[in-house]
């Protein structure tokens, strides 16, 4: 099956930035992948989305403390969307770890991420651009961690443009529990076949913190809306 390539309005966002027009565009393009109900353009609507969030906050000027090795971010509860969690089931191999202790299953011994290059959008948006206010706020200190607004920003428009397509399809749009979740879809992939066609076989593994916030998903029937997604 051939997919149709992303079109330049969505080759463009990367070099111009988002706005509601390059969001719309992405929403169509998404909406097309998601409308084969197919792995294989699935998991090229998650490269694409990973890509722009790479090249969209290169653009930034902001000086980012994040670093390999630097894993205070990785003790708390990480978010996946349901075709992040299929795509990175593909690149598995074996049993996914159990959780032990605060830190993510997914934690090497190195305090380095074990499947970064398939790490899920929420971990590479939710950036840092002081170390030192990690550590404070992961020991327990009451600080505020800086996130840079391109990155809050970018992250924002990604979502909504894939969750857009997604609720225009019938598609659930929320968060799963990246760990649960892809130890179960690695030991039944049937479930991404059954996502697909609008049952939510991930909703077990979806906790009030994966839950979306009503204006996102206002926004994104708004985007739906200005992408004629319903009228394709």
């Amino acid at each position: 099956m051939k997919l149709p390539p992303p079109p330049a309005a969505v080759r463009q966002i990367a070099a111009k930035g988002f706005d509601e027009a390059g969001a719309a565009a992405l929403a169509r393009h998404g909406w097309r992948l998601l409308q084969m109900r197919d792995a294989a353009a699935g998991d090229a609507l998650v490269a694409l989305l990973h890509d722009l969030a790479a090249r969209s906050t290169a653009r930034a000027a902001t000086a980012i403390a994040c670093r390999k090795g630097c894993a205070f971010c990785c003790h708390q509860h990480v978010s996946a969307h349901a075709i992040e969690v299929f795509a990175l089931a593909r690149r598995w191999r074996g049993t996914v770890p159990a959780a032990a202790g605060s830190a993510c299953a997914l934690l090497g011994m190195d305090r380095a991420c074990t499947v970064h290059p398939g790490r899920p959008l929420v971990c590479r948006m939710v950036v840092s651009t002081d170390a030192g206010a990690c550590e404070a706020a992961f020991g327990g200190a009451a600080v505020e961690v800086p996130w840079p607004r391109h990155f809050i920003d970018t992250a924002a428009w990604l979502v909504m443009a894939l969750w857009a397509g997604q609720r225009a399809l019938g598609l659930p749009a929320r968060g799963y529990a990246l760990v649960p979740a892809l130890a179960a879809v690695v030991a039944d992939p049937g479930l991404e076949a059954r996502w697909y066609a609008g049952d939510d076989a991930l909703a077990a593994f979806s906790t009030d913190a994966d839950a979306p916030q009503p204006a996102m998903l206002a926004a994104a029937d708004r985007l739906a809306g200005l992408a004629r997604l319903r009228e394709a």
